[in-house]
């Protein structure tokens, strides 16, 4: 609304400050949810080459699965996490 009528930001958080709250909260839980599909499509990606790994003998380690799957997998700390629950109950122990 604020672009169609040519307002600015500041003009926008003047008039309707509570209503801007609203937008920016909501934008973030969207931004959560985003990040929250795009982990668990990952941890997944990262189970399914541990596990062909596994089945071909062969230790499923961060840099095999990272030559595997690409650059962005152990990015974030909650995969890094799991590739070690992974790992355990694939039955290989963590020093």
């Amino acid at each position: 609304m604020a672009k169609e009528k040519q307002l600015t930001l500041r003009t926008v958080r003047k008039w309707a400050p509570e209503l801007c709250k609203k937008v920016s909260r909501r934008y973030k839980e969207y931004l959560t949810k985003l990040k929250k599909e795009r982990i668990k499509s990952i941890l997944s990606d990262v189970q399914n080459a541990a596990i062909a790994l596994h089945n071909n003998g062969v230790f499923p380690s961060k840099g095999r699965i990272y030559k595997k799957l690409g650059s962005s997998v152990f990015l974030e700390d909650e995969i890094r996490d799991q590739w070690e629950d992974i790992i355990i109950n694939l039955g290989y122990k963590l020093d």
